[in-house]
């Protein structure tokens, strides 16, 4: 019975996330450099539904407002701007999660500490550099259980291809 109480979402939880984000609608949209036409039509409604729901005509449901933070959660120019408002139901993802916070937060912090470290590698000499390259070649052995050989192809192909798509960034 507990755990059902973590996928419930009530409906003034719903009310309340739904009337915040109606009300930075524009606003949001407008960072996001998305025409009303286009943005319905990636959440799946008539752009006649959207403009009544940006201009508080019409409410929206809670598919079309999950719909939507979907999209400016993963819009670049809309991501920060939603996670730092009460418009993101970061309440509801942490119970959803139990308890924990989603794990971005970590991967945030993962990606900062590696353009930090590159400074560091960009000063390395060659012999520098084929140092931090043997070290990745025996731990990506040492973690995937594949051989040296293909742990040297594996790097040779993320320094020259880049990361797979896909793959985590």
């Amino acid at each position: 019975m507990e755990d059902l109480k973590r996928w419930e979402v009530t409906k003034a939880e719903r009310d309340k996330y739904m009337r915040s984000l109606a009300a930075g609608l524009a606003a949001l949209r407008a960072k996001a450099g998305i025409s009303q036409g286009d943005l319905a039509a990636f959440i799946g409604v008539s752009r006649q539904t959207y403009s009544a729901i940006e201009t508080g005509k019409r409410e929206m449901t809670w598919g079309t407002y999950l719909s939507l933070i979907l999209f400016f959660d993963y819009c670049n120019e809309t991501h920060r701007i939603l996670r730092s408002t009460c418009i993101f139901p970061e309440k509801v993802i942490v119970r959803m999660n139990g308890g924990n916070k989603y794990v971005e937060e970590s991967i945030t912090k993962w990606a900062d500490a590696l353009a930090a470290q590159a400074e560091y590698l960009s000063a390395l000499d060659d012999k520098g550099m084929h140092a931090v390259h043997s070290m990745m070649c025996l731990e990506y052995e040492r973690c995937t259980g594949k051989s040296a050989a293909e742990a040297s192809k594996a790097l040779a192909r993320c320094v020259t291809d880049g990361p797979k798509e896909g793959a985590a960034q």
